[in-house]
């Protein structure tokens, strides 16, 4: 498949070169030569930080939400949709066609797959009873298939709930929350309540674990942002920032000074200006043969050492 075909249905009639796709990737890392590289914003990092990268790696072209100062690149509003219909126009469509399975689109139709559960590899057969389309944001697919046939799958490779990973066997529902996420673990635990459970007591019968996922925060304290609250907040805020100015300003200030009325006083006793020039430069050399090695030294503890360790905890 070429750029032509593959931005065929998002950019209809595009004269892009007939140049061969080897494969549309949003992790730079996975770029290889011919590869598209998408650029998206996450929550850790951003893609558009990589481009120089996958550029390099042998990306032929890079699809972003903004300018990268780059000439192999295309321009739109969301990467995440985008990203979302190359992939479904690499692989042929696979939601549409059922092609990536290689199932025929037609009910009763049997197919097979090989898949892990828990770690233990297992080969089973379906037979197609339904298909839909999914949205265009989500690249992944699931295959839906009765409780009956789940159990025989776990006790056929010996796994039992919720196995090595925790998750096998666990139960997942998505839902809208009606008022969005202003107020995610008050509305979780009224659902919970209304429908006889609780999150209080682990030991005590009809308990659910609950949790907001701590990309959330903001939403977490809205709970509990009254007026009062607000006014305390930007209070506290201000005085940080005033305190800060505040120090910065005299500790200058202080400097100043201090520098006029020394190099004053040696002007005075008769030093010349080359001579004043000279001691500047020292002084400035001395700071930065102490200051930029401790730079480098701090800036490598925070970004190689305790970011990893840190974003390994999330």
């Amino acid at each position: 498949m070429d750029l032509q075909q593959l931005f065929e249905e998002i950019l209809p009639g595009n004269r892009l070169p007939a140049q061969q796709v080897t494969s549309v990737t949003c992790d730079s890392r996975q770029v290889r030569r011919g590869s598209v590289f998408v650029c998206i914003a996450g929550s850790l990092t951003d893609g558009h930080n990589y481009v120089v990268q996958a550029l390099q790696r042998g990306a032929i072209l890079v699809v972003a939400q903004r300018d990268c100062g780059v000439p192999n690149q295309l321009l739109f509003p969301d990467t995440r949709i985008v990203y979302a219909r190359l992939c479904a126009a690499f692989f042929g469509y696979p939601a549409r066609k059922l092609k990536l399975l290689g199932v025929t689109p037609e009910l009763g139709t049997e197919f097979t797959l090989t898949f892990e559960v828990d770690g233990h590899e297992t080969t089973q057969t379906f037979t197609l009873c339904g298909w839909w389309e999914y949205d265009e944001a989500v690249v992944a697919n699931h295959v839906l298939i009765p409780e009956s046939r789940v159990d025989s799958i776990l006790e056929e490779v010996g796994v039992t709930p919720p196995g090595r990973d925790g998750m096998t066997g666990s139960w997942n529902l998505d839902l809208m929350l009606k008022h969005g996420a202003w107020s995610i673990a008050a509305d979780l635990d009224q659902i919970l309540t209304d429908n006889g459970y609780q999150t209080q007591d682990a030991a005590a019968e009809n308990y659910i674990s609950t949790g907001v996922n701590w990309g959330y925060t903001g939403a977490q304290l809205s709970d509990q942002l009254d007026p009062a609250t607000i006014l305390l907040l930007v209070a506290i805020l201000t005085l940080i920032l005033f305190t800060g100015y505040l120090i910065i300003y005299n500790v200058f200030q202080i400097s100043v000074a201090g520098d006029i009325r020394f190099y004053g006083l040696l002007k005075t006793i008769g030093t010349t200006p080359r001579q004043i020039r000279r001691i500047i430069r020292i002084q400035a050399l001395a700071l930065s043969a102490v200051g930029i090695p401790a730079g480098l030294v701090l800036g490598w503890l925070v970004g190689g050492v305790l970011t990893p360790v840190i974003t390994a905890q999330l």
